[in-house]
Order: structure tokens, then C-alpha cells, then sequence
């Protein structure tokens, strides 16, 4: 496994350690989490543990969803051409 994920990242042209993310990204990440699971729960009034965990779980399906939805996206403008590789803003870029 850990083989193919090297050869994957080979593949895309990045290193495995760019691939990983910040503490600062997690933590964003946590917050929006249980800020929508917090909303939402208040939103349908839910009262018990359970329902708030399948709140939580339908929001990070959710997010996860729109993720790979952003990233196949991305891929697949540039398998056809319409965007160059890594068009997508990564932090090292920003500063």
C-alpha cells in the first residue's frame, strides 16, 4: 500500500510530505465541522446523542463529498486541457 502511495505521488510530480497538511488546516477543518454539526443539529432541534452523531456524520460525508467533488474537477480540467497541473492554489504559493 504504502508503495503505490508512493508511486502516486511520484506520478502527480509531488513529494510525499507536500501532500500533507498543516495543524492549522486540521484545526480549521475541526472547527467548520463542528460548527455545521452544531447548526444543523440546532436546526432540526435533535435531543440525543445518536441523532447528533448522524447529524456529524452526514456533515462530514457531506464535506467530504464536495471535496473529492473539487478535486476530480480539477482533475478532470486538466486531463483535458483547460487547466495546467496543480492550478489549484497550494499554501507554499500564497506567501
Amino acid at each position: 500500500m504504502a508503495e503505490a502511495v508512493r508511486i502516486y505521488f511520484i506520478s502527480r510530480g509531488t513529494t510525499e510530505r507536500s501532500w500533507f497538511m498543516s495543524i492549522r488546516y486540521y484545526l480549521v477543518s475541526t472547527i467548520i465541522v463542528v460548527g455545521l454539526t452544531v447548526a444543523v443539529s440546532w436546526w432540526k432541534q435533535t435531543k440525543t446523542a445518536k441523532e447528533v452523531f448522524v447529524v456529524f456524520c452526514q456533515v462530514v460525508l457531506l464535506l467530504a463529498m464536495l471535496l473529492g467533488a473539487v478535486i476530480g474537477l480539477a482533475d478532470l480540467l486538466e486531463h483535458f486541457g483547460i487547466a495546467r497541473s496543480g492550478f489549484i492554489i497550494k499554501g507554499g504559493e500564497l506567501r
